[in-house]
């Protein structure tokens, strides 16, 4: 299963322990709710997860800044550009800190999935 709206970083990738571990803080263990949306290329379930205590998980993780807006397959979510915009703005999460923070996706296209250097 795939979160709409957002793009985590992947293994390797700065950030990442972190991300994974804000996203547990809010779904491990918890009761949380899918809203399918589609199936992506490869078949995967693609969806919203929604707590009782945070709404839709993806968004937050944006607006903490632990995600990208993935705007490539949610073209119209303005609520995850303007929380990644603030995101950033404020300098939370993935943003902070300073140096080049490379998208997910441009890290899959250049490393894959698993971090080697692609050929």
């Amino acid at each position: 299963m795939r979160l709409w709206g957002m793009d985590a970083p992947e293994k390797g990738q700065a950030c990442y322990m972190r991300s994974g571990a804000a996203l547990w803080k809010m779904v491990g263990r918890q009761p949380v709710r899918l809203e399918p949306v589609c199936r992506d290329r490869y078949g995967r379930l693609v969806g919203r997860l929604i707590s009782p205590e945070y709404g839709d998980v993806g968004l937050v993780m944006v607006r903490l800044g632990w995600a990208w807006w993935y705007k490539q397959y949610a073209p119209g979510a303005s609520r995850y550009r303007i929380a990644e915009e603030a995101a950033r703005s404020a300098g939370r999460g993935i943003w902070g800190g300073g140096g080049h923070r490379w998208a997910p996706w441009a890290w899959r296209r250049r490393y894959g999935r698993h971090g080697a250097p692609m050929g």
